[in-house]
């Protein structure tokens, strides 16, 4: 109990000391400026006994005389006193509040005195002490060490005294207060003894014992390299795209369009002191994560995935250790691909006459939608023309399309050469068209036929 207040600690024993020192010496000062007046404490318990009309201030007057043996009439008189103190009780004459202090000053030195008592009482009645004393001749290795959590430890223990003993136990001191014993093996005819402990998983004290004696205690603590345990994902797609955000729980490869957001939330065996993602390719860029000094995460917010890269995952500690063995992540960054087009008519290159008329008919597709899809066509020596024929194709859904071109509305001529070709406005990263989304699909070139006479 003095334990768990505080007082068991290296400072105990110095305060006792002084706080009895000033105690002595307060309650000498205090007698001596106050000597004990023998006749006025006689004449109170008179002024509160008068039936003893001046008994007691006489027995006080005569053992204050330097007679050396009291007559019979001064034994008699102190007989009377001492008879009327039995029957009366002298000490209520002495205020209530002086008696209590008394007493709590006389227990305070008891529990000061028996404080002190606790405290020289001899080191090896203390639980958990650990003895310091080595026998001569004996080297223990490691001594106290430090080792990796799940790593076993080896104990060697050299004799070079004269005399060696023919078993040695390993004791093992858990913080639970267990004990476990394991027997050292003798390495052939040389003086040392060898043995192990298989899985550390927690710090404990070890000494050896042999015969009547034991090495001092030694104490192991057990370390261990930051790691990580898990690795959430939160996927939040372009609009453009129409997707909805995506988790992806327990993953170290990510696959999303261009543009995506990613929040990435990692599980690590410890807090670290920083963590960071970087490139395994020629530029090794490094991508720094938030760590919690607290608490075993990582996290990372908003990383834009913009192209394909595979990275490291480097830790670091309090004590300055990295990670053994560096996660690997992959990212993945898919492009938008271009729209997929499927013509049906015309089959080609044609070569109708100026009076004919050309069929294009078919379906666009595209993974994320379409915007705008047409045919264009160019007449040499003229600017191409487009014609739009649908918009807001939803994705991976097929827009059918059919367009019939009037080549008389055009006033060509005998072998004039038409080129023409299928575009769409796909939308690019940003979720936007703009005019260099405008891609031709298909391109065909045919000669319009010239009439015959």
């Amino acid at each position: 109990m003095l334990r768990e207040l505080g007082f068991a600690s290296r400072y105990t024993l110095p305060v006792i000391a002084t706080l009895g020192v000033v105690a002595a010496l307060l309650i000498a000062r205090w007698h001596r400026r106050r000597p004990l007046d023998w006749r006025g404490l006689a004449r109170q318990v008179e002024a509160r006994h008068p039936e003893l009309e001046g008994r007691l201030l006489t027995a006080v007057q005569l053992s204050a005389s330097p007679l050396a043996e009291p007559h019979f009439l001064e034994r008699r008189l102190v007989d009377e006193v001492l008879d009327h103190s039995y029957r009366h009780a002298w000490p209520r004459v002495i205020p209530f509040t002086r008696v209590l202090t008394a007493h709590c000053a006389q227990l305070l030195a008891l529990l000061l005195v028996g404080l002190l008592f606790y405290r020289l009482q001899p080191a090896a009645s203390q639980p958990h002490v650990a003895q310091t004393r080595l026998p001569a001749g004996v080297t223990v290795s490691p001594g106290n060490t430090e080792i990796e959590r799940g790593e076993s430890l080896v104990v060697m223990a050299r004799f070079g005294g004269p005399v060696v003993p023919a078993n040695v136990d390993l004791v093992l001191l858990d913080p639970d207060g267990s004990t476990r014993r394991v027997p050292l093996v003798k390495s052939l005819a040389d003086p040392m003894f060898g043995g192990s402990v298989p899985g550390v998983a927690h710090p404990f004290r070890y000494h050896l014992e042999f015969g009547d004696e034991r090495t001092g205690d030694y104490q192991v603590t057990v370390f261990e390299h930051p790691r990580l345990e898990r690795a959430d994902a939160d996927l939040t797609y372009p609009a453009y795209t129409g997707l909805a955000p995506k988790r992806l729980e327990d993953s170290r490869r990510i696959t999303a369009v261009e543009g995506t957001r990613l929040d990435l939330a990692l599980q690590l065996n410890k807090p670290v002191t920083a963590a960071r993602l970087i490139a395994t390719d020629a530029e090794a860029s490094v991508v720094l994560l938030d760590a919690d000094t607290n608490r075993p995460v990582a996290t990372l917010a908003g990383f834009p995935l913009a192209t394909t890269r595979t990275y490291r995952l480097e830790l670091l500690d309090t004590e300055q250790r990295t990670n053994k063995v560096p996660a690997t992540f992959v990212f993945l960054a898919l492009t938008n691909r271009l729209p997929e087009l499927k013509i049906v008519s015309p089959r080609g290159d044609t070569r109708p006459s100026p009076l004919e008329e050309m069929v294009f008919e078919g379906s666009v597709w595209d993974d994320f939608g379409v915007e705008a899809y047409g045919v264009a066509y160019t007449l040499v020596g003229e600017e191409t023309r487009f014609l739009e024929l649908g918009r807001n194709v939803p994705a991976r859904q097929p827009g059918p399309f059919r367009h019939l071109l009037h080549l008389e509305d055009l006033q060509v001529a005998p072998d004039q050469l038409l080129a023409w070709f299928l575009w769409a406005d796909d939308l690019g990263p940003d979720g936007t068209p703009s005019p260099h989304h405008r891609r031709p699909l298909l391109r065909r070139d045919p000669p319009l036929r010239r009439d015959l006479p």
